[in-house]
């Protein structure tokens, strides 16, 4: 792949933040992950496994657990390696460390092919899985958990087995190889005897760990890819799971925060008279963040907080952003016009082709879609305690690395002194992987003289105080052919930089240079064999924050391609499916996805009333087909199915798979046909779930999927289904209705049944 610049001088947000929080760590270790942390007179056996005298068995999952299912994955894939039934096992996800960094997500982060494609992939995903420890980055994003998760805690339970096996063996006096494990017991096979984890641990945890161990092979699974009872799944149900709007700790008080309107607008004037008299007001603290200013209000209670920050009266300074509709399209277009972006992909000379071609068989289109809230569940809160030199944080997080990180910094303490607890979060789709929340918390315990203190946004600060998902622009150029395969075909993309944004809140006098991924993820690694291709995407910094959103970039650059395929297959009178498949000739796995999607819903069989769209997409390891089934009019349109069909490698879980299929359906769906976040004089208008409308039950259509496993490594799920959602309906009704729809949300120009 070449790059149109000669320097390639690679910048993330990960790498920055890394090359400060774990290079000096290249030769060291992470310590004991439980230590300090161990009940019930627990033993470590390797940095997942502890088991208690009572003989339970506790599985650590150092992803976070969002609604994905993931602590029931990871923990099955020790238990398989220990024949622990699940029910027996305990799941903690409250311990963070540098032992559990994500080394997947550190292969990801480049714009590079790492599946073999690429000889400069290839050897960054080399160094990745080299430094990716050292880094230690305890990061869950990307669909990363399970990929990252998959060979680590296998090993990790086989090591366990391995040391117990050793240990029953010497106190037994038997051969290793006649011992059996069944229900957290070490049984001789031959005579019965047996000991238990509790009674082999202690021996076992002073052997030295063995230099070769095996995890078993597929075949002799019994709990990996079979649908499992969620270990979470009782406590969520009963209340009394721990999110962190649930913290609760001795004397702790309860607070909220009120920020500038504008990004990077200060605090001129502060007349909190009202509210410091207000009863259980205990202060008011002024802060700074990322975005500006702030104000957190302390009190008995959390209504308290809110309460009084609705009594204050301040005075904003006339500067900060002044971002509106307008001026973030413009621009858009200026860096589009600039012609100045990454090219990632270059297949021949797009351009010579179509500008020597019949400029009337020339198709010029422009896709864009609007900037988008995370909009989560639980608002962001967290909890802080600064006592003794140590500060200790509970957050519903993605990010603890990047918690304790910046921290340390804004605080000027050691990283060894910050100690991060995450806790369940209620929702996170990418905005919990950003520090602001747990930062605000750590700022007001600095205040509190050793007390901890709650920080509970608004919904409404939420809303308008996000890290948006970026706003988009295409233009793309195409030279259709007579079979619907395009001769010639340029995409370029402008949109802000979630990683440039990102660093800069984490480091901002770090330099981040080079191609961001997320900007060019779905364009420059697409599988499509397209033979004069130009794939360009260009930074345009538009002056609102933006992070990682479900999907991050593949959202809307599937949307992009996506659409514009279908736009060439119809100018060439062409199915767009046979399009598709003769664009994926030589791909067995991608073509298999999209002729079982097509199958399963009657792509061939016209049903009277029904139109369907059709659109594909490859991303995080897994590829993923959707065909959307719509009836009506555009003024009274009815959603009747949507069928997905994903290979995702290996399903260690089916039925969890299964839900996130839907759940990224849903996902994609309800940004689709109703969401936008638009800006007037820097402010955010959308504020709340009435402007930025979730998708009802109601308007929910069935959704009807099926997952292959055509491959030997287990692929990510998680954002798998949201890309396809939006360009397969945007298709579906371009073939009900004859209408184009090549900007997002739908709402405006189609009523909804």
């Amino acid at each position: 792949m070449g790059l149109k610049r000669r320097a390639f001088l690679i910048g993330t947000a990960l790498l920055a933040a890394g090359g400060v929080y774990g290079w000096r760590r290249l030769t060291a270790g992470w310590g004991d992950p439980f230590d300090g942390r161990l009940t019930r007179g627990e033993t470590p056996l390797t940095h997942f496994i502890a088991i208690g005298d009572d003989n339970s068995v506790t599985i650590v999952c150092p992803q976070a657990e969002m609604g994905q299912g993931v602590t029931t994955t990871l923990a099955a894939l020790v238990a398989e390696e220990l024949d622990l039934p699940l029910a027996m096992v305990t799941v903690r996800h409250d311990i963070a460390s540098g032992a559990y960094g994500n080394v997947e997500i550190l292969r990801d982060g480049l714009p590079l092919a790492t599946d073999g494609r690429s000889a400069l992939g290839t050897l960054w995903a080399g160094v990745a899985e080299t430094i990716g420890p050292a880094l230690g980055l305890q990061v869950t994003g990307a669909s990363t958990s399970v990929r990252d998760g998959f060979e680590r805690l296998r090993m990790a339970g086989a090591t366990a087995r391995a040391l117990l096996a050793e240990s029953a063996s010497i106190e037994l006096g038997v051969p290793k190889g006649s011992l059996a494990f069944s229900d957290a017991r070490i049984i001789h096979q031959v005579s019965g005897r047996s000991l238990t984890f509790a009674e082999a641990v202690s021996r076992a945890a002073a052997l030295p760990v063995p230099s070769e161990v095996r995890a078993k092979p597929r075949e002799e699974w019994r709990i990996l890819g079979n649908p499992q009872t969620r270990v979470d799944g009782r406590a969520k149900a009963t209340g009394q799971a721990v999110f962190g709007i649930d913290v609760d700790l001795p004397d702790m008080l309860h607070g909220t925060v009120v920020l500038a309107p504008r990004a990077g607008q200060t605090l001129a004037a502060q007349d909190d008279s009202a509210a410091k008299t207000m009863p259980g007001v205990a202060s008011i603290l002024r802060v700074t963040t990322h975005w500006g200013d702030g104000v957190v209000l302390l009190a008995d209670t959390t209504w308290t907080a809110f309460t009084a920050a609705e009594a204050l009266n301040l005075t904003w300074a006339d500067n900060g952003s002044t971002a509106d509709d307008a001026s973030v399209a413009a621009a858009l277009d200026a860096a589009l016009d600039a012609g100045d972006g990454w090219v990632l992909r270059e297949t021949g000379n797009a351009a010579r082709a179509l500008d020597t071609a019949d400029s009337r068989a020339v198709m010029r289109l422009a896709y864009e879609v609007p900037f988008l809230a995370h909009a989560t569940m639980e608002p962001m809160n967290a909890t802080a305690r600064l006592a003794d030199g140590l500060l200790d944080v509970w957050a519903p997080t993605q990010a603890p690395s990047v918690v304790q990180f910046a921290c340390a910094r804004a605080l000027d303490l050691p990283l060894a002194s910050i100690r991060v607890h995450p806790t369940l979060l209620g929702g996170g789709f990418g905005r919990r992987a950003e520090a602001d929340f747990a930062l605000i918390a750590a700022l007001a315990a600095r205040e509190t003289s050793g007390r901890p203190v709650q920080i509970t946004w608004s919904r409404e600060t939420d809303m308008t105080h996000d890290v948006y998902r970026p706003a988009a622009k295409a233009r793309i150029t195409a030279l259709p052919g007579d079979d619907g395969v395009p001769r010639a075909l340029s995409i370029v993309a402008a949109a802000p930089s979630p990683t440039r944004s990102i660093a800069a809140r984490l480091m901002p006098s770090a330099p981040v240079a080079g191609p961001d991924r997320f900007l060019a993820e779905g364009l420059f690694d697409t599988p499509y064999a397209l033979p004069v291709y130009h794939s360009e995407t260009v930074d345009a910094d538009a002056g609102v924050p933006v992070g990682f959103w479900r999907s991050v970039g593949y959202a809307h650059n599937t949307f992009f391609l996506e659409c514009a395929l279908d736009e060439i297959a119809v100018r060439s009178s062409a199915d767009p499916l046979t399009q598709r498949l003769a664009l994926l000739e030589r791909d067995v796995r991608a073509r298999g996805v999209l002729v079982r999607a097509t199958e399963r819903a009657g792509w061939k069989e016209p049903k009277e009333g029904i139109a369907r769209g059709l659109a594909f997409c490859r991303a995080y390891g897994s590829d993923v087909a959707c065909v959307a089934e719509v009836s009506g009019t555009l003024d009274a349109l009815t959603i009747e199915r949507l069928v997905l069909v994903a290979d995702v490698g290996i399903a260690l879980d089916p039925s969890l798979v299964t839900d996130q299929l839907v759940s990224g359906a849903v996902f994609g769906l309800g940004a689709a046909m109703h969401q936008a976040v638009s800006f007037s004089d820097g402010v955010p208008n959308e504020t709340n779930f009435d402007t930025f409308e979730l998708l009802r039950l109601s308007g929910c259509p069935v959704i009807d999927t099926e997952v292959l496993q055509t491959g030997d490594t287990p692929g990510g799920v998680g954002e798998l289904a949201v890309p396809v959602i939006a360009p397969a309906l945007a298709n579906a009704i371009f073939a009900l209705t004859g209408e184009r729809i090549r900007s997002l949300p739908l709402i405006g120009r189609v009523t909804f049944a």
